[in-house]
């Protein structure tokens, strides 16, 4: 399921388009799972990553998104 954010945000995206205004919604970024991300945010390994997420230095909700299944235990983080 498409979360009702994204939906909205491509919808503003769509009707700025056809009325030939900007469209004031930030460019989407890319996401990353861990096994690729740390490479792009300059980690010496997946750990030192999952190290940064679990002291704070990167926040979920904000750097990081958790893409665990609802009854899933382990965290899948992308950022």
């Amino acid at each position: 399921m498409i979360p009702e954010s994204e939906i909205r945000a491509a919808v503003r995206e769509i009707l700025a388009e056809m009325l030939g205004v900007q469209s004031q919604s930030k460019p989407r970024r890319k996401f990353y799972p861990t096994s690729k991300a740390w490479k792009e945010v300059g980690c010496d390994n997946q750990e030192q990553l999952y190290d940064a997420i679990a002291s704070g230095l990167l926040r979920v909700g904000y750097e990081v998104e958790d893409r665990r299944k609802p009854s899933a235990k382990l965290a899948r983080y992308y950022l």
